[in-house]
């Protein structure tokens, strides 16, 4: 078995890769005496660094199996909403010897660590793209994102590439639902802007964000 756990190392690689590309897409704009607006490349640099995470978090460490076991994947995995949520909530009563804080302590790390994962990209996403600046776009995003992670994470376990991964769709719903809240954090951070007047804010939000 060899296992591969250097999340750091590949946040680094993503920063410095991004890095040096948009290095050069900045200097070829300098180079023509266009505008290049420091606040959003900051964000976009902060951008790069949460995806750099969200892989990490996501996918790493990887364990190869090399002896030739081959783990059940169906014990890894839940298709109907909610269930994993409500089994978890129920262990609060039952479950871990009656220990009721470490129960629910599970249960919040498991549903809000799930929510807070792609919450900066609901508010990300806008910023840094201009045509995504709805709610519904932004959703779709985050449900396209959450899928994909998902699915990834069941090719880990199809190539027996990890032991640790579930697949499971309540993941997908609490990262959907942390999207929302991500971009309703957007949308009063620009009104909270207008209402201050704060000038750089408004270079964040080119395109009125709309639901």
């Amino acid at each position: 078995m060899l296992r591969i756990n250097e999340e750091l190392f590949f946040i680094l690689i993503i920063i410095c890769f991004y890095a040096v590309i948009r290095g050069i897409f900045v200097l070829k704009k300098y180079k023509k005496n266009e505008k290049v607006g420091l606040v959003i490349e900051i964000m976009k640099l902060l951008f790069a660094i949460y995806v750099g995470m969200v892989i990490s978090v996501t996918l790493f460490p990887l364990t190869i199996l090399m002896n030739g076991y081959t783990p059940d994947i169906r014990h890894s995995m839940n298709m109907l909403p909610l269930v994993t949520i409500i089994w978890r909530a129920k262990y609060i009563l039952t479950g871990y010897n009656g220990d009721v804080t470490f129960a629910i302590w599970l249960l919040i790390k498991n549903v809000g660590g799930n929510v807070l994962l792609l919450m900066p990209l609901g508010f990300l996403t806008p910023i840094i793209f201009n045509k995504c600046n709805s709610l519904k776009k932004v959703l779709l995003i985050g449900l396209l994102t959450s899928l994909s992670i998902e699915l990834l994470q069941l090719l880990e376990l199809i190539f027996r590439i990890t032991l640790v991964r579930a697949v499971d769709i309540d993941d997908v719903i609490c990262n959907v639902v942390g999207v929302g809240i991500g971009f309703l954090i957007y949308r009063v951070f620009i009104w909270l802007a207008r209402k201050l007047k704060i000038h750089y804010a408004f270079k964040l939000n080119q395109n009125d964000a709309k639901v």
